[in-house]
Formats: C-alpha cells, sequence, structure tokens
C-alpha cells in the first residue's frame, strides 16, 4: 500500500508539469488535466476497493498540499493559462537569511523610500501621473506602479483613480476571489519511515466543514532541523 501511495504523489506530479508544458485542447483549467489523469491512472492500474481508496486519499493529500502552495481553493478555479506562465528555477528551495525583509532593506538602499504616506488618490493621463496623499503631499512621476492587494483595489478603485478605471479592467480585477492561507507548525516525534503515512491520514481527517465555506488542512511532513523529531507545516486554505 506504501509503494501505491508514493505512485500516487507522483502521478499527481506529472499531472502537474503537464499544466504547464501542453494539455488536452478542451482542458481549460488546472482541475480538468488532474481528474482526466487521475482516472486514467484508475483505469489503468485497475485499482478498486482499499487500493483505490488509498490511492484516491494519498492524491487528495497531494492536490491539498498543492493548493496551498499556490494559493487557490479549488483546481477549477486556475486557468491552465496562469499554470503556463509558472517558470521553476534550477536547484533547491533558499531559505533567505532574516527574512524577505533583509531583501527588501537591501534592494531600497539608495532609493527615496516614503513611509506614512497615505495614498489617497492617483490622476493619470497621457501627461503622466499625479499621486495625493492624505497627508497633503504630492508626487509626480511618469508613470505609478500600483501594488496593493486585490481586496484593497476591489473596495477603493472607484475614489482611488482618477479618471475611473475603464470597465475592462473592472470586471477583471472582480474576477478574482481572494483566498484565505494560513500555516500551522505542529512539532511531535514519529519515525521517519511514518512520515508519508501520518501525512496522507491527516490530511483526510484535516478537512472541515463550516458554514458557508469549506476549510482544507493538508500536511506536510519533514524532518525537524533542531530536534530529534519532525515538523509538520499545516497550510490551511479556505475560498474567498
Amino acid at each position: 500500500m506504501q509503494k501505491l501511495a508514493v505512485e500516487a504523489v507522483a502521478r499527481y506530479t506529472e499531472a502537474a508539469e503537464e499544466c504547464t508544458q501542453g494539455a488536452q485542447a478542451q482542458e481549460r483549467t488546472v482541475g480538468d488535466v488532474l481528474r482526466r489523469t487521475f482516472d486514467e491512472a484508475v483505469k489503468e492500474e485497475g485499482l478498486q476497493g482499499e487500493a483505490l481508496k488509498v490511492f484516491a486519499d494519498s492524491w487528495q493529500f497531494r492536490e491539498k498540499l498543492q493548493r496551498t502552495f499556490d494559493g487557490f481553493f479549488s483546481t477549477d478555479d486556475v486557468s491552465l493559462a496562469f499554470a503556463r506562465e509558472y517558470e521553476s528555477l534550477d536547484g533547491p528551495n533558499l531559505p533567505v537569511p532574516g527574512g524577505y525583509q533583509a531583501l527588501a532593506q537591501l534592494l531600497a538602499q539608495g532609493m527615496d523610500v516614503r513611509t506614512g504616506h497615505c495614498v489617497s488618490s492617483i490622476q493619470y493621463g497621457a501627461w503622466g501621473a499625479l499621486v495625493s496623499c492624505s497627508n497633503g503631499a504630492q508626487f509626480q512621476a511618469d508613470v505609478v506602479l500600483v501594488t496593493t492587494s486585490v481586496g484593497v483595489l476591489q473596495a477603493q478603485h472607484a475614489t482611488l483613480f482618477n479618471p475611473p478605471l475603464p470597465d475592462w479592467k473592472v470586471e477583471a480585477l472582480f474576477g478574482v476571489h481572494i483566498g484565505v492561507a494560513d500555516k500551522l507548525f505542529i512539532e511531535f516525534e514519529i519515525e521517519p519511515e511514518q512520515c508519508a503515512e501520518a501525512a496522507a491520514w491527516l490530511s483526510g481527517h484535516g478537512t472541515q466543514q463550516t458554514s458557508p465555506a469549506h476549510t482544507t488542512a493538508s500536511l506536510s511532513i519533514q524532518p525537524s532541523p533542531n530536534t530529534s523529531g519532525v515538523h509538520t507545516c499545516v497550510p490551511i486554505t479556505a475560498p474567498g
């Protein structure tokens, strides 16, 4: 059964890679590709009964984990166009010493960074742009790059931009939904060979029904760097 669980995770990984490289013409979302690949694997292996359950549970664990990595609740919400824009860099993941703040501070050296300036309006046109702040300060520029969250733009776009954003941009803005992604870290003692089995079980028992939204928890278990045990990273996602 452990071999079957590993096979399910491997098949999922292959399907995810297919999303970034090419898919069948009628497939529009990541979910379309994953469902087809799952059905093909079940038919090819002739899975049924307990074997099918193990394969499905392991596949579900891997899918939940991927959703928390990419920040979406449902694979049916993700266009294949998004997947094809993803670029994997060579080499392993690299933790940033001191956190990402260290990168921000390094990149900000020599730049004129203003804090405490709450932007109240952005006027723009062929002549450039004028940014007005609530404290009375104004800044003129050739171009303004707005990096607020989707939620802020949805709530304030009508009063923030002058002239208002064109209808096609507003439509695109409200076509994006906001989800919730949190991570919990739990540390406990477990034998390394039990990690995969424990992760699959915890993933299968980590889904809660809330009203009106579903909350999905998935776990990734890794050796703990500071203790003899292991730690789990539990990303929790919910729809917007």
